[in-house]
Parts: C-alpha cells; sequence; structure tokens
C-alpha cells in the first residue's frame, strides 16, 4: 500500500514488526499496588480512597502488605510516606479502644501536609459504649480535636455524642480542612434538654478553638422558622476559611420547608429557600436537590418550579455568585431533537461555573418511542453537545451507552464517559474535549499502559473504574488494572492538557513533524487493534487502531516546527 503526502516521494506503510508497549503521557502515577511505602518489605496492596492537593500531597486509605498486613492513612508528601494512623492501634487522646480507620471522605490533607480524619474506635470490653473522635496530625503524631463526650462549644453545657444515635454511633462527619488548619464538622449532641428537636449541630475552627455554627432548634435566617433537620452539611475540600460550608436544611416554616445556608466564617445566611421566586421564570421553588458545589463556593441543584396553575416543571439552575440562574427547564423541549423530554438528571458543576448534566428523551431515536440520554455541558453563554445514546460513539463507531453526567477537570475541560455496545458497562470510553471542541480519547477499555513499576506484571489493561475528582486542585484519577488475572489499582494525576497543545503527529518528540515521525507512523500503519504489545502512539483519535482518521490528522500537523512552543 502507498500513500502519497502533500507531493512528497510516496512511502511504502507496512503493518509493524515490532512489539512495544503504548505508554499514556496524560498519565502521571502517585501511588500504585506493589510500590514500596514507607520502609523496605511494605508494600501497597490495595487502595480503597484517597484524597490530593498536588501529584506530590496525598493522604491514601489503604492496605499495606509485609511481614504484617495493615490497614490505615499513609500520607505522601514528594517521595516520602509517613503512617498518620493504622487500624487497631491505640486511639490518642485518653481512650483506651483502638482506632478503626474511617469511612471513606472521612478524612483531609492540606498543602502543609496535616491530615485531620474522623474514626471510631473499638474495644474489647463490653462494658464500654462505643467512642468517636477527630484526629490532626502534622507529622509529629496524632492530636486529639474532639471526641464522644466532650462538651458542644455554644449549646450550654451539652456534650458531644457522634455522628449517629447513641446505639448506632459512627465517627464524626468531618467536612473539610483548610490550608490554614481550620477544621469542619458535623455531630449529635446529647445532654440534659437535648432531644431530637435540638440534637444535630455544625462546629469549625482551629484545632484549639472550636466554634458553634448552628444546629436544630436554631433561627432559620430568612425564614419565620427553626431548624428541624440537616439534610447535608458539606465545605469545600481544604478550603473551609476561605469559602466556608455550605448546609443543606430543613425548618417549621409552612412557606420556606427547606433551603441551602451558608457560613463564611463570620455570616450565616440563607442562598436559596423553597417558597422563593424562581428567578426569569412565572413560579416559585417547590423543591430542590442534587445540590453541587465547585471550590469557588458556586453551585448548582435540580428544582420543581410550579406556577400559579399548581402546574410543576422539573429545572436545573446555577449559582455563579449573582443568585440562581435557570440553566434549563424540562418545558424548553429538547432542542435540535426530535423527542420529548422525559426528565433532567445532575447536574454537576465546573470551576468556572460551566454545568453538565444528562436530558433524558423519548422519541425516534433507535426505535420508534425509545427512550435515550443526551450529555450536555452549558458554560453559561452556549450548550454544547457531548454525547447521544443509541448513536456511535465519537471516534469508536460503536453503539454509545449513556450512564452519567459529564465532569470536568481542574480547568473546566469537560470529561465524559461512554458503555460501548448495547449491554456495554460504564465507563469503557472516557473523552475529553480539545481547545477546539473536538473530542479525544483519554483512556478506554482494554487500553495497555505501561506505567506501572512492578517488572513482574509487565502489560496492563484499564478495566473497571474511571473517575476525576473535580474538586482536586489536580485531576485526580483512580483506575482498575489488571495483568492475566492479576488485579492491580493505582492513583494518577491526568494531565488533559496533552490534548490540547503541542502536535499529536510528533512521534519522535523533537518538536516538529517530518518525515522522521511519518517513518514512525507508516510503521504502526494498518494495525487492525491497537493490543497489549502493539505500538499504538499514531492512534491519534483513540478508535483503537492506526487508519485513514489517523492518517488524516497527520497530514494536518505535517510540516510544523512549533511543537515544543
Amino acid at each position: 500500500m502507498k500513500w502519497t503526502l502533500f507531493g512528497i516521494a510516496a512511502i511504502v506503510m507496512v503493518p509493524p514488526t515490532a512489539s512495544a508497549q503504548l505508554d499514556a503521557p496524560w498519565l502521571t502515577p502517585v501511588l500504585l499496588r506493589g510500590q514500596q511505602v514507607i520502609e523496605p518489605g511494605l508494600f501497597v496492596d490495595h487502595i480503597s480512597e484517597y484524597h490530593l492537593r498536588s501529584a506530590e500531597t496525598g493522604v491514601f486509605l489503604l492496605r499495606v502488605d509485609g511481614s504484617e498486613r495493615i490497614f490505615g492513612l499513609v500520607a505522601k508528601s514528594g517521595e516520602e510516606f509517613r503512617f498518620v494512623a493504622r487500624n487497631g492501634e491505640a486511639a490518642p487522646g485518653g481512650f483506651v479502644e483502638r482506632l478503626r480507620m474511617p469511612r471513606r471522605g472521612q478524612f483531609f490533607i492540606n498543602a502543609d501536609t496535616a491530615v485531620a480524619f474522623s474514626a471510631r474506635t473499638d474495644t474489647d470490653l463490653y462494658t464500654l459504649p462505643p467512642a468517636a473522635g477527630i484526629w490532626y496530625d502534622q507529622g509529629s503524631g496524632l492530636t486529639l480535636l474532639t471526641k464522644t463526650g466532650r462538651p458542644a462549644p455554644g449549646t450550654d453545657g451539652s456534650f458531644i455524642v457522634g455522628l449517629s444515635q447513641y446505639d448506632t454511633l459512627e465517627e464524626f462527619d468531618l467536612l473539610g480542612l483548610s490550608d490554614d488548619g481550620e477544621v469542619a464538622f458535623h455531630a449529635y449532641i446529647g445532654g440534659d434538654g437535648i432531644d431530637d428537636t435540638n440534637n444535630q449541630g455544625v462546629w469549625r475552627g482551629q484545632p484549639d478553638d472550636i466554634r458553634y455554627v448552628m444546629r436544630l432548634g436554631d433561627p432559620a435566617p430568612g425564614t419565620q422558622g427553626v431548624f428541624t433537620a440537616i439534610n447535608r452539611a458539606f465545605a469545600l475540600p481544604s478550603d473551609v476559611s476561605s469559602h466556608g460550608l455550605v448546609i443543606l436544611a430543613e425548618t417549621d416554616d409552612a412557606t420556606a420547608t427547606s433551603g441551602v445556608w451558608v457560613h463564611d466564617g463570620n455570616v450565616f445566611e440563607p442562598r436559596l429557600l423553597i417558597g422563593m421566586s424562581a428567578p426569569g421564570i412565572d413560579g416559585t421553588f417547590e423543591w430542590f436537590g442534587d445540590v453541587t458545589v465547585n471550590r469557588r463556593g458556586q453551585y448548582a441543584f435540580r428544582a420543581a418550579v410550579v406556577d400559579a396553575e399548581g402546574q410543576s416543571t422539573t429545572t436545573l439552575w446555577a449559582d455563579r455568585g449573582d443568585g440562581p440562574e435557570l440553566v434549563r427547564s424540562a418545558a424548553a423541549g429538547a432542542g435540535p431533537f426530535d423527542a420529548q423530554v422525559r426528565s433532567l438528571f445532575g447536574p454537576t458543576i465546573g470551576p468556572n461555573g460551566e454545568v453538565g448534566y444528562l436530558l433524558s428523551l423519548r422519541g425516534p431515536i433507535g426505535t420508534p418511542n425509545s427512550p435515550f440520554a443526551v450529555a450536555i455541558v452549558d458554560d453559561g453563554v452556549r450548550e454544547t453537545v457531548l454525547a447521544v445514546q443509541h448513536r456511535p460513539a465519537p471516534l469508536t463507531g460503536d453503539v454509545a451507552t449513556l450512564m452519567h453526567w459529564p465532569g470536568f477537570d481542574a480547568t473546566g475541560r469537560p470529561y465524559w464517559s461512554l458503555g460501548l455496545g448495547e449491554n456495554a458497562r460504564a465507563d469503557g470510553v472516557v473523552y475529553t474535549m480539545s481547545d477546539s471542541g473536538e473530542p479525544r480519547v483519554l483512556i478506554r477499555n482494554e487500553i495497555c499502559l505501561d506505567i506501572n513499576p512492578d517488572p513482574a506484571l509487565q502489560e496492563f489493561r484499564a478495566f473497571t473504574r474511571f473517575s476525576i475528582d473535580t474538586y482536586s486542585e489536580v485531576n485526580a484519577v483512580h483506575i482498575g488494572l489488571n495483568a492475566e488475572h492479576a488485579v492491580a489499582r493505582g492513583v494518577y494525576i491526568a494531565d488533559l492538557g496533552v490534548f490540547t497543545s503541542g502536535c499529536l503527529a510528533d512521534l519522535d518528540k523533537d518538536g516538529d513533524v517530518d518525515l522522521a515521525d511519518f517513518a514512525i507512523f507508516s510503521g504502526q500503519f494498518a494495525l487492525p487493534v491497537c493490543d497489549c504489545g502493539d505500538p499504538c502512539g499514531a492512534d491519534f483519535d483513540g478508535n483503537g487502531a492506526v487508519d485513514l482518521g489517523d492518517f488524516g490528522l497527520f497530514g494536518r500537523e505535517f510540516g510544523r516546527v512549533d511543537c515544543l512552543q
């Protein structure tokens, strides 16, 4: 087979004979199964959960194998690792019990590598009641912040119980840790005069200065009632001080039964209330839910709006700093699609106020009247359709199964996942978007990754799990990997900018796209499937093969000399 490129002499393109691994330059490993940590002889066996501040700073809930099997929290600072706490060790701060490691999400690390975590304790002494606490570590050992039985600040003699009622005690609900060392948490309290009307609250502050924020029974600002339930309370990770707390709560005010309140360290005020007029449309908020918040304090939510005739419509909203703005109403129709709107799902919100959601439709795509979904991103100016269920998936050609609404990386670039085939699992392919608006495959099922340090595990295929932590300052990725039935897992940093700068066709990485790159491309051309052991660096469109589509992309970049700028 011969091709002539821009009038240059014909070059023969033949299938490759050499064997090489496909690398993943957009993925930088942070912590992998089999990696040595803490000291010689201790190796990562399983990573349950993590929180990252950067590629160099993170805390991991993991199992470590060595002379003994240890389950605990491990903090990373550069190339150094340290145990923060271990399952079964003594619980500092006056406990006779041993630590039980926290649930997912109950630990944070800040820029100074200080770690805060919430955990409960176990004991062999059955006469002792269960206990819980919050601990703080800066590398010199654990310090207790608060625990079961301690006074609850601002409550006139009440004491801390924990997250749950007395007979089902769990750890405290830790909400965040700021870079200046402030923590925030939600807990139950007990004592004289405490009942179901006033037994929950939210606190924040430095380890030696925990301050009261609110609790059930307090007057609810913006309403004529008091708080009757705390449905959800959360802080933006690592930014409690600068961005404050977001609290979803209910009241006994019949006209403002629930809402969103924000505490910025001094002022506690409402941002959204049931019964409030819906801006820009004729109606009032009937209910709301699915609230998501970004690091700047902007939030998005799904709500029903009821008009004067009692007709209810599902809507999506975003508050980018000037109050709620309508993103999409189910009554607005399906845009370019010849279908009926069934429902709206999501939303997610990006770092610049971008909103991602699913539009569920019923119409002619696929079989008559079959339901399908559309993934959409709204940046406040226009809507962009990312993917449509039952239509060919971008670059791969397979029928798409759409199961999740879009997310965003730390710069606001969307990513979304598709299953492939009628019965495909989610996350078969994960896409991102280039600056020009073209989809790019970030990673897909059955792709080889030459990024594991263990020489005994040479060939890896990505599968099952792919997620990016939108709230992190980095694009943290947790991937399941296997090699000949052995399972490994790793945490990586995903640099989506790899897809938007430089030259894809600069295969030899020398800063230009010339005949040397074309020689590499020709050696990879006509691979039917980019599988383990095959060189696939020239699979620019990510469809699993080096084909005419990639040849067209190569032709567009041929002659460029600015790839390193």
